[in-house]
């Protein structure tokens, strides 16, 4: 159940509609991943917990919402893009030596590597967590198992969509002048990735087991 008093500012934002605790994560879950709103906050972020804005019009935030739980889905692994580039073609020892990024190939070895991982892909970062770099260094030394192998490739291409959704996030019409203007509702992200996305502060993932999720999220708005 939600605080009494985040229950009323929903109540009074959108009066003419009953949302559900899956829409409202899904909207604070696509507010978290929008540049425009990192950019716009960025200096209340680094001494604070994120101030959320809800938009008034409800298409907006049903959108938003959509969106958000795409993300949720993927980030979960629930749900995995049908199509991706990424491939680990050539025979080898599979034993993770080195990381290095160069022209869309990521090196484990010598002469083994990831190929079809755009620049943008590889540089991709949940606050101070660099994704692939940290996947691959906590299994440095080791030899990479078949599953490893089709894990890594399954977070390359979540994270590749990842990046599709926020975009569309920030398409959203009006979007920036919408997130300067709404009424906004401080919601305590503790111990949380979403925290750490939101922040950019570099802390470790918690309650994810064996590094699978690309994000753990719990949002401190309910009793």
């Amino acid at each position: 159940n939600f605080k009494p008093e985040f229950e009323t500012f929903i109540s009074e934002t959108y009066t003419k509609q009953a949302l559900s605790p899956e829409m409202i994560f899904g909207y604070v879950y696509a507010v978290l991943h929008s540049q425009k709103y990192r950019t716009t906050f960025e200096e209340f972020l680094k001494t604070d917990f994120p101030k959320i804005p809800f938009v008034d019009d409800y298409g907006k935030f049903k959108k938003l919402s959509e969106l958000g739980n795409e993300l949720i889905e993927y980030h979960l692994m629930k749900k995995v893009p049908s199509k991706n580039t990424v491939r680990f073609a050539v025979s080898g020892t599979d034993e993770l030596t080195k990381i290095k990024y160069d022209d869309n190939k990521l090196f484990i070895n010598n002469n083994q590597y990831f190929s079809g991982i755009p620049k943008e892909v590889w540089e991709f970062y949940i606050g101070g967590y660099h994704v692939l770099d940290k996947w691959l260094k906590s299994r440095k030394g080791e030899k990479l198992t078949y599953k490893d192998i089709e894990m890594f490739i399954k977070i390359s291409s979540i994270i590749a969509e990842t990046i599709k959704i926020m975009e569309k996030i920030d398409k959203i019409r009006n979007y920036l002048k919408i997130i300067k203007k709404s009424r906004q509702f401080l919601i305590p992200l503790l111990g949380t990735v979403s925290m750490l996305m939101a922040q950019g502060q570099k802390r470790k993932l918690a309650n994810c087991p064996d590094n699978r999720f690309i994000a753990c999220t719990n949002t401190n708005i309910s009793n």
